[in-house]
């Protein structure tokens, strides 16, 4: 499926400062839009760049930057991982699409050329994606809210300390269930604690602008009907007993993050042509047998929240469409 992709080491890479670039759009007369980041960005001199105004590939980046029809803002970070942060721009030049990718590393800016969607998506999940090319099973697609979104990470992130103790504790323990005061003890230290080696704080520290979103933390104050019940919610008669039963695959998505997950990725996509167009949200958790991708869109109110578990295929294919809708 990636064979028309080129080699990296084809790619076009630049290692340029963002003054030069202002500088060469002003050589060439290129119009600097206002969604440009060379906007603000004062011009330096271009004169000691032997050959740089004779440069079709770095002509074709600037171009792009003046003005791009798409950003995209990614966020990585995990358990034993840099943290990194990474943008993308997209623009057309003579119809054609192109994407530059640009990330600071040593306080440079390292700048790839893509000319294809195709190149782009696959430079990014072949770097950032879970490589499994196998069907993905056990694990049913669904659409919630952003307040199930948040209980199903932090359910997640019960079952992993739960499990994580009572292995340091030499303790078998069957994780049939979460009490609600479990569950609310893992809340309160997930909204405490900005650790991303935990799901609920890595997606609220990396998804961006996920805090415009009115959420409901408390399971007790929204509309309880989890898609294929996954939990499901159990009150005694006296009303004190509460707790979340968890469905077979709930709990192999708990094993599966304390076992073979490592960082997660936040990303939006703005619309620069169209910018009606609401801003859209993604968090991506790789891990060993699946791409776990979630897709939050407004109304802020209380949003739309679809899950996919996906191989790499299918990954490559979602990154190419987002990116493609995007250009439109």
């Amino acid at each position: 499926m990636v064979g028309y992709v080129k080699y990296l080491e084809d790619i076009p890479m630049f290692d340029i400062a963002l003054p030069y670039l202002r500088a060469l759009s002003e050589e060439k007369g290129l119009e600097v839009k206002e969604t440009s980041p060379l906007k603000f960005v004062e011009p330096s001199s271009i004169t000691h760049l032997e050959g740089v105004l004779e440069d079709k590939l770095l002509l074709n980046l600037t171009e792009v930057l003046c003005n791009p029809h798409m950003v995209s803002h990614f966020s990585k970070a995990g358990t034993g991982e840099a943290t990194e942060t990474f943008t993308v721009y997209g623009g057309k030049i003579l119809g054609q699409m192109h994407f530059v990718f640009i990330q600071t590393y040593e306080s440079k800016k390292m700048m790839l050329l893509f000319d294809t969607v195709e190149e782009i998506a696959t430079y990014i999940v072949s770097r950032y994606g879970a490589m499994n090319t196998r069907p993905v099973d056990g694990m049913k697609n669904f659409t919630t809210d952003i307040n199930h979104f948040i209980f199903i990470l932090n359910i997640i992130d019960s079952i992993k300390r739960r499990y994580l103790s009572s292995l340091l504790n030499g303790e078998q323990v069957a994780v049939d269930y979460i009490s609600m005061e479990t569950y609310q003890s893992e809340l309160d230290f997930n909204l405490k604690n900005s650790d991303v080696r935990w799901l609920l704080p890595s997606a609220l520290r990396l998804i961006p602008k996920i805090h415009q979103f009115k959420m409901l933390l408390d399971p007790r104050q929204f509309s309880f009907a989890m898609p294929h019940d996954l939990v499901t919610f159990y009150q005694g008669d006296d009303q004190t007993e509460l707790m979340f039963f968890l469905s077979d695959t709930i709990k192999k998505m708990g094993l599966t993050f304390t076992h073979h997950w490592k960082y997660a990725i936040g990303f939006d996509i703005k619309h620069l042509e169209n910018q009606s167009q609401p801003l859209k949200r993604f968090y991506l958790a790789p891990t060993n047998e699946a791409n776990h991708f979630f897709e939050i869109d407004e109304p802020l109110e209380a949003g739309t929240c679809r899950y996919e578990a996906l191989n790499f295929d299918a990954l490559l294919s979602k990154i190419e469409d987002i990116f493609i809708l995007a250009m439109q």
